[in-house]
């Protein structure tokens, strides 16, 4: 299954010139694609591949999902986007010319579908009606995005990081047993009065079985439906605290503390009609966004504006309640302004989500102040916060 980022282009600056159908795709796509040219180091490589070389984020790989989406995309036009079909003719394409690439792909060659899925995932940015001008302007600078600035795109399911996590290889047998599980687990959950001891142990059971929907990119809906236990807030938190490595092994009580530093740093004359439940939000609008100049309805806002983590604050008489939303669906909702932080951040985590470039440095920040490890180098934006405040000092 594949991650499918149908987008719109909101509050783009209109103009009066004529528009033209996008760049269809005049050719239909081979049965039998044919690779595009790769130079004689690649070659060499590819013969006698390493996991150095072809690995996470290693110059190989990225050259050879690179190269193929640029021919792809060149070929079959800027808004093409194959199909789970089309994605398998590629990779036999390239398994039938460098057979020992399964070394490191698998000999599924999965990793390779999954990478190839992102790419066009991450640059599938366009929608709707384009000028002439326009395409011009996007051919020649050799990027979509180029000649006019957009000011929010909207995406209907997220982008996914590439799987880190190192998964033993589960048998159909076993997964079918998982399945089972998940199947218990959300009959339990679902009947009241459940047993909580029972809930967690049979969650750290089925959790290879939620890495692989992760795995396969499924719609966050369809994983919530299989396990309903995510949408409570504190197995949620468990899930986090257990599986994603905060400090002290308490995003809670780390968020906390953390938010109590920054506000104790702070010299906005607003902080004395601040409470401390209040804090989490008031850091992270006054001093973590409007640093980065992140506009707030990127992360809390009423209205939900597009696929990404975000909290909805819901007032009910004298008190306030936080739904975070991902993919349009509640996952799950709290009284707690640092819950609602560290399950937002959490759920980029649980769900492989990749962070969104318009809002990344915040993020990071974020994360930075909730876990110990991470699959990726923090920006030095991010690196310079932490450090100024002296947060978290060793991240790297």
């Amino acid at each position: 299954s594949h991650t499918s980022t149908t987008t719109t282009v909101l509050d783009e600056i209109s103009d009066n010139s004529s528009c033209t159908s996008r760049n269809q795709p005049t050719k239909k796509f081979p049965l039998n694609y044919s690779l595009p040219y790769f130079d004689t180091a690649f070659e060499k490589a590819a013969n006698n591949p390493s996991i150095e070389e072809f690995g996470l984020r290693c110059r190989k790989k990225q050259q050879l999902v690179k190269t193929i989406r640029d021919d792809v995309v060149n070929t079959y036009g800027i808004d093409f986007y194959p199909t789970s079909f089309e994605f398998d003719r590629m990779v036999v394409s390239v398994k039938n010319k460098y057979p020992v690439l399964t070394k490191v792909f698998g000999e599924d060659m999965s990793l390779l579908t999954s990478a190839l899925k992102q790419q066009f995932s991450r640059d599938r940015q366009i929608s709707g009606c384009v000028s002439d001008l326009l395409l011009k302007k996007r051919q020649s600078h050799g990027h979509i995005l180029s000649g006019r600035k957009l000011k929010f795109v909207k995406v209907d399911l997220v982008s996914h990081r590439e799987y880190l996590i190192e998964e033993k290889q589960q048998s159909e047998e076993c997964l079918m047993q998982l399945f089972q599980q998940a199947e218990s687990l959300r009959t339990l959950v679902n009947t009241t009065n459940y047993d909580y001891s029972e809930v967690k142990a049979k969650m750290d059971i089925t959790y290879p079985h939620r890495q692989r929907l992760v795995h396969e990119m499924k719609p966050v809906k369809q994983i919530l439906e299989l396990y309903p236990a995510l949408s409570v807030s504190n197995l949620i938190i468990r899930e986090i605290n257990v599986h994603y490595d905060p400090f002290d092994g308490d995003i809670i009580q780390t968020l906390k503390s953390n938010f109590t530093k920054l506000f104790n740093y702070t010299d906005n004359p607003q902080k004395e009609n601040i409470t401390e439940d209040e804090r989490p939000f008031f850091i992270l609008e006054h001093l973590i966004m409007k640093r980065y100049k992140h506009s707030k309805k990127l992360l809390l806002n009423q209205e939900v504006l597009d696929a990404y983590p975000m909290i909805q604050a819901h007032k009910n008489n004298d008190s306030t309640n936080y739904s975070i939303i991902v993919e349009y669906n509640q996952l799950t909702i709290t009284t707690s302004q640092v819950e609602a932080v560290a399950i937002l951040i959490g759920s980029y985590e649980i769900f492989n989500i990749e962070y969104p470039k318009k809002i990344r440095a915040t993020l990071e920040v974020l994360h930075g102040l909730s876990f110990k490890k991470r699959s990726f180098f923090l920006a030095v934006a991010a690196k310079r916060f932490l450090s100024e405040f002296k947060i978290n000092a060793n991240v790297k």
